[in-house]
């Protein structure tokens, strides 16, 4: 089996560009009223200048305060995946691991509306842990193709178990 990427595309902008924009958005909430007074308005018509340290001005930091730690908390755990013959090589941009597909345990499925990824699960920990968490190629489209990716890793998985405990003990693989 050649390699096949099973992560979206789009995981570099979801994992970085993202965050970074939610960031700017929420120093800009906070800042604003500080550095530049009058500049946001709210109340009837707009014409009341939020002030710095009001309690809208607080309000609002703390809301895009609160959004932005889970933007961050979800795009940290994003990863690229693909799957190989005997391994699941994943890659969050700075280092990239060979997982053995004997160690995945199981592989869990979320399909909510707007959010949808694939967990594996290890048996053993690996350098990103235990679970490795990505948002699947193909989620974003009508198709249902991606909903298969679990089934698919769960047969390699079990193909590799099978293929690793015909080889002699002398001759098995280091995955082991």
């Amino acid at each position: 089996m050649e390699s096949r990427q099973l992560s979206s595309s789009g995981t570099f902008i979801s994992k970085y560009l993202f965050p970074v924009v939610m960031v700017v958005v929420t120093a800009s909430a906070f800042l604003l009223p500080i550095v530049s007074p009058g500049a946001v308005t709210i109340g009837k018509k707009a014409r009341e200048p939020v002030e710095a340290w009001s309690t809208p001005h607080l309000l609002i930091s703390l809301v895009f305060a609160v959004i932005t730690f889970f933007v961050l908390r979800y795009a940290g755990k994003l990863k690229e995946v693909w799957l190989e013959t005997d391994t699941l090589r994943v890659r969050n941009y700075f280092k990239t691991i060979q997982a053995p597909l004997e160690q995945i345990e199981r592989v869990t499925l979320t399909d909510e509306r707007k959010h949808k990824s694939i967990t594996v699960h290890l048996r053993q920990e690996s350098s990103f842990g235990k679970e490795i968490y990505f948002v699947p190629r193909g989620a974003g489209t009508f198709s249902s193709k991606w909903k298969k990716f679990p089934d698919e890793i769960l047969k390699a998985a079990e193909e590799a178990r099978r293929r690793n405990t015909r080889l002699p003990r002398g001759e098995r693989t280091k995955a082991e």
